[in-house]
């Protein structure tokens, strides 16, 4: 955080008179994944980080199962504590999760949907926070040999924004993107 006060890119946190900045390693992660059956992927975590008085703790789980053709992915991650924000001395508890499905339609050609939601943990509308987003893609492999891939990649994805009440900033509530990809893998 010093840095970008030191490159004055218009961002400066309003430290309480306790904080102390130090070069101390000092977070945490830890992680277990299981396999209980064929093709079913469990996963929970944990991340402990300094903070402004407070330690950030955050917690999340994670599914993956691949049955014949298709993919199934799920992930959720929440903050189980979190320093207090600079401008309202609040702790806010941010959470998100996200499910997918991907079906292999032919040899060099994957399809994909995914769903996210998004949680800020604020009462009521703030102009641009993300709330969901729906995307649906494509992976098709181009050509494949050894250690050696290219794969184009498509994504079309719609994102919905929270708007302040009467919308009185005139920002966007929502956003379609179209992303296409070639990826070199060696």
């Amino acid at each position: 955080m010093a840095h970008l006060v030191e490159a004055e890119v218009g961002f400066e946190r309003d430290n309480s008179p306790t904080y102390e900045e130090t070069n101390d390693v000092n977070s945490y992660v830890g992680n277990i994944t299981i396999s209980p059956i064929e093709g079913l992927i469990l996963a929970a975590y944990y991340d402990s980080e300094p903070g402004d008085g407070e330690r950030n703790e955050t917690a999340g789980v994670t599914v993956h199962y691949e049955m014949g053709k298709f993919t199934l992915d799920a992930e959720y991650i929440a903050a189980l504590s979190r320093e207090k924000h600079f401008t309202d001395n609040r702790e806010y508890k941010e959470s998100a999760w996200f499910a997918g499905v991907a079906y292999q339609a032919m040899e060099p050609l994957e399809i994909a949907a995914r769903y996210e939601a998004f949680d800020d943990d604020i009462a009521g509308d703030q102009d641009g926070n993300l709330t969901n987003r729906y995307s649906i893609g494509f992976t098709y492999c181009l050509f494949e040999k050894n250690d050696f891939a290219t794969n184009l990649m498509g994504e079309y994805r719609i994102s919905n924004f929270e708007v302040e009440a009467g919308n009185p900033n005139g920002v966007d509530d929502k956003l379609n993107e179209a992303f296409l990809r070639l990826a070199i893998e060696f």
